[in-house]
């Protein structure tokens, strides 16, 4: 069996099969554009695998190769991890896009994000075809230094405009009521949603609580994450 290159895996086999799938993420015509990936690269990280924190422990004899497990970026450098994740994340995003997850977002034509940020993600989504419409309110009070998309200058009021296009949020701040009133706002039926869970560091418990009660998740794609993060991409639609 060859040395494995990630962490916590079940069988070299597994790990080998990983390694050529993210390679194939990281190299294909999409991140030909992707500057966040680009940056990323230039720095020395091995890509672990971390059991997800949804499995549940069936058995205390449970094996690895049982287990599911999710890519996660580790940097080794002269420079601190969390100076470069610091860094890159108020650069470009917090969440990291892949091509996976934007695929699944791309089959929605039209979306409005709030909180959006820098726009990062809305610009790779645009080269891909998908209308997404932009707000924020720290363009006007304290703008990024990077803009990568058009972003108006507006709060969760913005969604009331928007029922016909799917909501986008990602990484809505943290114990705040932006993303819940965004959901009490929104009339539309799609939640695209990239961040933590409940126990998490997105959003508030009001948020996640409406998630629970009046939202079904379709769909979960695993992205490519920092160590110690334990974001994902959730598609939800509205109960009926």
């Amino acid at each position: 069996m060859s040395e494995c290159p990630f962490l916590c895996c079940p069988s070299g086999d597994d790990c080998n099969d990983m390694k050529k799938q993210t390679e194939s993420t990281l190299t294909s015509d999409l991140w030909g554009s992707n500057e966040y990936l680009k940056e990323i690269g230039e720095y020395n990280l091995k890509i672990s695998r971390y059991r997800t924190i949804e499995d549940p422990v069936e058995d205390a004899m449970d094996t690895l190769s049982h287990k599911k497990y999710f890519p996660c970026l580790e940097l080794f450098s002269g420079v601190s991890a969390h100076i470069i994740r610091d860094k890159l994340v108020r650069k470009y995003a917090w969440a990291i896009p892949t091509l996976e997850a934007l695929t699944a977002i791309a089959k929605y034509p039209s979306i409005v994000e709030i909180g959006a940020g820098t726009g990062y993600w809305a610009y790779l989504l645009k080269g891909m075809g998908v209308d997404v419409v932009c707000y924020d309110i720290a363009i006007e009070n304290k703008p990024p230094e990077n803009v990568w998309h058009f972003i108006e200058n507006g709060d969760e009021k913005r969604v009331d405009e928007h029922a016909d296009r799917a909501l986008f949020l990602c990484w809505p701040n943290y114990a705040t009521p932006m993303a819940a009133n965004c959901l009490k706002r929104y009339k539309g039926d799609t939640l695209i949603y990239i961040g933590e869970g409940s126990e998490g560091c997105t959003g508030d418990g009001e948020f996640h609580e409406i998630l629970e009660n009046e939202w079904c998740v379709i769909e979960t794609i695993e992205i490519l994450k920092w160590s110690g993060i334990h974001d994902h991409l959730w598609i939800y639609h509205r109960n009926q």
